[in-house]
Parts: structure tokens; sequence; C-alpha cells
């Protein structure tokens, strides 16, 4: 499994650009999709806001995410498994890496200015 991450320096004018971007990728895979969940991601002491998609179903990425300051830093992630899809055979181990990427999400901080 491979989680591509995008990191993208931002402005409040083109914030809800790449909100609604990060939601088209996740809502692609409605058509193979048995049902996508949204989870509120608020980490108010680090100033970490945003949404965690879990795709269930037969679908490229099941997990995908982003998270924001809502000023100055965009983070988009989305986890893929170099195998055909198939929710059943691919569970395991999409429980045990999207465990660990909550607790990655649940611990992260900004880091240095805006550059």
């Amino acid at each position: 499994a491979t989680l591509y991450g995008s990191y993208i320096s931002i402005t409040k004018e083109n914030l809800f650009e790449h909100l609604n971007y990060s939601q088209d990728l996740a809502y692609e895979h409605r058509v193979k999709a048995s049902s996508i969940d949204e989870n509120l991601i608020a980490i108010d002491s680090n100033n970490v806001h945003g949404l965690m998609y879990k795709i269930n179903g037969n679908v490229a990425s099941n997990f995908q995410f982003y998270i924001t300051d809502s000023t100055d830093h965009f983070f988009r992630g989305a986890l893929y498994f170099n195998a055909k899809p198939n929710l059943d055979s691919l569970k395991p181990a999409l429980d045990f890496v999207t465990a660990d990427f909550e607790k990655m999400i649940q611990s992260f901080k900004w880091v240095g200015p805006k550059n």
C-alpha cells in the first residue's frame, strides 16, 4: 500500500477550491462504493481540521483525508493498494493501516511559517 500525500500552501481565497477538489476526488469512487463515511477531524490544540473519508466497497482508494489550518496549510492524503480492488481480501490490511493513519492525523502539527 502507498499513502499519496500532497501539501499545498493556501490562502483564504483558494481554500474552498482545495476543499471542493478533495471532496470531488473522494466521491469519484461513489460509482463502485457501497457507502462513503465522512468523519470530522478537529484537533483545536494544533489548529488541525479536516475530513476523513472511509470509502467502502471494491474501490481504488478506500481511505482519503484532508487537513488544514484554514489559512496557510493544506494536506491531502489517499491510500492505494497495489492490488485489484477486493475489499474482502484487503480489509485486514486496510483496517491495520487505517488505524495508523488515524493516529498520524491525530498527532499532526503544523511546523514553521508559510513558505
